[in-house]
């Protein structure tokens, strides 16, 4: 079973460029989610698990 997802917009100013959607679970709760992408860096898992911590 696939989740419905709504692009959302976020302007920022950096050579970052990133998604934006929001997430309705079944249970009616709401998830945002950013997609975060930089061409010339690579994220490893250790970087994602730094952001977790930190958000």
């Amino acid at each position: 079973m696939s989740y419905s997802q709504q692009s959302v917009s976020l302007e920022l100013d950096t050579d970052v460029s990133h998604q934006c959607f929001l997430h309705h679970t079944r249970d009616e709760h709401l998830i945002g989610i950013i997609e975060f992408n930089k061409p010339s860096y690579i994220l490893k898992w250790g970087d994602l698990e730094y952001f977790r911590r930190r958000t």
